[in-house]
């Protein structure tokens, strides 16, 4: 009986060996820092002349001193001084099929002005000088300036985001608005408005399954 009893324990361990194979993690960056990571590669595209115009994005260096320490941006190319004040920063990844318990971790956001993060077009996070508060947004090129509440402190660490992912490709937008207020007041743009910038430090985590371990030398070594 004891024999039979340790026989079946071998065996109920060895399927529930099989049943739940090992995970993998993956971390991949997608911050506005430059680096050789595919996945940081960003489009910035702007609203030039009346018309959508869009260019690889031109990394600005580091913003001092807001509030504490730096944080590396993009931003316009110099020559779109015709810009309205709205523009917007794009990159992509692929999220595998089997991937489960996909994350965007964003450890700091910053903007000059201020700026929407979207995730497959969903709004994830927020922030701009004076935020987190009351505001106003421009979400869209030529669009209306809507009601908006901030959510996030300049350079603040940002909720973990663990909905709104795809399998396939998926697409991180930075909306930023350039209006010399900070969160509230209309659309400053031309030479007048001066500089614009916006940085993010974040990554997307997520799991996916590995190879199954060999439970059949275990299972014989028990029998």
């Amino acid at each position: 009986m004891k024999l039979f009893l340790a026989a079946l324990a071998a065996t109920a361990f060895a399927t529930s060996a099989m049943a739940a194979p090992a995970t993998t993690t993956v971390s991949k960056i997608v911050s506005t820092t430059q680096t050789n990571d595919p996945w940081t590669v960003y489009e910035v595209s702007a609203n030039g002349t009346g018309s959508l115009i869009s260019a690889p994005a031109q990394f600005y260096g580091v913003q001092s001193g807001y509030p504490t320490g730096s944080y590396p941006t993009i931003s316009l190319p110099t020559a779109w001084t015709d810009n309205d004040g709205f523009w917007y920063a794009t990159t992509t990844f692929t999220l595998p099929a089997n991937a489960t318990k996909p994350t965007l971790a964003i450890a700091s956001l910053f903007a000059d002005d201020r700026v929407v993060v979207e995730l497959n077009g969903n709004i994830v996070a927020s922030t701009g000088f004076n935020s987190p508060g009351a505001g106003q947004m421009v979400f869209s090129d030529g669009g209306a300036l809507t009601d908006y509440q901030f959510a996030t402190t300049q350079g603040a660490k940002v909720n973990h985001i663990t909905s709104g992912f795809v399998a396939g490709l998926n697409t991180i937008t930075l909306i930023v608005n350039n209006t010399d207020q900070g969160i509230t007041g209309p659309l400053l743009g031309g030479v007048a408005g001066g500089a614009t910038e916006v940085g993010m430090t974040a990554r997307v985590i997520y799991k996916v399954p590995a190879a199954a371990a060999d439970t059949g030398a275990l299972t014989k070594s028990m029998r």
